[in-house]
């Protein structure tokens, strides 16, 4: 797995130069952007403050302006990254009962409905 290896050492040296790459971090939250409880300054205070590295805005698909974000990149910083993402939803009907599927796209940008 030399390919993985090498990726990790360069994530690792590009966020926390030669030490180990140990982030904290969440990779599903919603803003009051879609259906979330803060705004996403807010929710970004509050992770930071209790010692989180990142947070991935995971705002619902349907709710996107034009299939856009907004610019959440102002809120990223060296210190605190933030990053997009979207949930998509979708359900389907098999043995008489309804099955949902959630799915996270990280680092998404743009949806193309």
């Amino acid at each position: 797995m030399k390919g993985i290896e090498a990726i990790e050492v360069s994530v690792a040296s590009s966020l926390l130069g030669s030490g180990p790459l140990r982030l904290k971090g969440n990779c599903h939250y919603h803003s009051t952007y879609s259906d979330g409880a803060h705004p996403p300054n807010e929710t970004i205070g509050r992770y930071r403050a209790a010692g989180y590295d990142f947070l991935f805005l995971t705002e619902h698909c349907d709710q996107l302006t034009n299939g856009k974000f907004p610019d959440f990149g102002v809120l990223d910083s060296p210190d605190f990254r933030v990053l997009p993402g979207v949930e998509y939803r979708n359900s389907t009907h098999r043995g008489g009962r309804e099955r949902m599927a959630m799915i996270l796209g990280l680092g998404t940008l743009e949806v193309d409905h």
